[in-house]
């Protein structure tokens, strides 16, 4: 059974994490060049469509999310995708992957907390 909480308490953080991540990008976007900015950028495929390894170049690459993580902190998410493919294909996680993806989900949770306009 607590293999079973464990595994459901990562697929929460991960769930976080993503849905943090696009809506800052989204969000940023936005701010950046305007409401049809998915139409101003050329991606393979839609944002809608992106995987969470897709995510993370955009805030290398346009201007809007440059300052919000620094290079380290985007390896650092990088470095999660092998944890998320466990979590989603619901392979057991050892405890370091499980701290690091608690990591993980603070930094995105602090860093972009701090990003976010006002509603």
């Amino acid at each position: 059974m607590k293999d079973v909480l464990i595994m459901t308490q990562a697929y929460e953080l991960l769930y976080n994490i993503e849905v943090i991540l696009r809506q800052t990008i989204n969000e940023k976007m936005r701010t950046g060049y305007g409401i049809a900015w998915e139409h101003r950028i050329k991606e393979k495929h839609s944002f809608a469509n992106c995987y969470y390894h897709e995510l993370i170049p955009y805030f290398a690459k346009y201007s809007p999310l440059q300052k919000i993580f620094t290079e380290k902190e985007r390896k650092q998410l990088y470095q999660l995708t092998p944890i998320r493919n466990k979590i989603c294909h619901m392979k057991k996680l050892d405890p370091n992957d499980y701290t690091f993806l608690k990591e993980c989900h603070l930094l995105v949770k602090r860093t972009c907390q701090y990003y976010h306009e006002p509603i």
